[in-house]
């Protein structure tokens, strides 16, 4: 699949700088799966947590 690929030059190419790979807008578990597979270690996305007000992040998690 060309997303795949694209996504794995993009992590060795991070990697290639001595820089921390993100992973951003994971949605589902097969994404976070695929990434933990090539070593990223920190991702975000709908998988985890919705988008939320300030507001209300602040006070589920205060």
């Amino acid at each position: 699949m060309v997303i795949r690929e694209v996504a794995l030059h993009i992590i060795h190419m991070i990697e290639s700088l001595g820089l921390t790979v993100i992973g951003e807008g994971v949605e589902t578990e097969e994404e976070a799966q695929f990434l933990r597979s090539y070593g990223v270690q920190f991702v975000q996305g709908w998988l985890y947590a919705r988008a939320q007000p300030m507001a209300e992040l602040l006070r589920n998690h205060a």
